[in-house]
């Protein structure tokens, strides 16, 4: 998952926020929300492939110029969804520093081998 600098930068700063007694709490949020997000996205999928009206010069191009900005505005929500799973996993590391217990590890993040 690439992210970028920006991104990068919000998931420290959520990160440097959580506690030992919060860290599995909103990493749990962020796992939630990043499942549905999944989730929506993959079931839209088909929905969001724009058909043209007709043959003719003016409804191919006017797909084209939408499915264009269809596919930017569901680049952006994947980007948001690597954005959610990268915090998600860097809260693993969070809660390694704060003593969690391996079942609670492995109970949130899964087992890491």
């Amino acid at each position: 998952m690439t992210i970028s600098p920006l991104q990068q930068e919000s998931i420290e700063s959520l990160v440097s926020q959580v506690s030992a007694d919060n860290v599995l709490a909103v990493a749990r949020v962020l796992r939630t929300r990043a499942d549905e997000m999944e989730s929506l996205l993959n079931a839209s999928l088909n929905e969001l492939e724009l058909r043209p009206c007709g043959q003719d010069p003016v409804s191919l191009d006017a797909r084209d110029l939408f499915q264009q900005k269809i596919d930017h505005i569901l680049s952006r929500h994947w980007d948001h969804y690597t954005e959610l799973r990268t915090a998600h996993t860097a809260l693993r590391t969070a809660a390694v520093g704060y003593g969690v217990a391996d079942a609670d590890l492995a109970h949130e993040f899964g087992s890491v081998s």
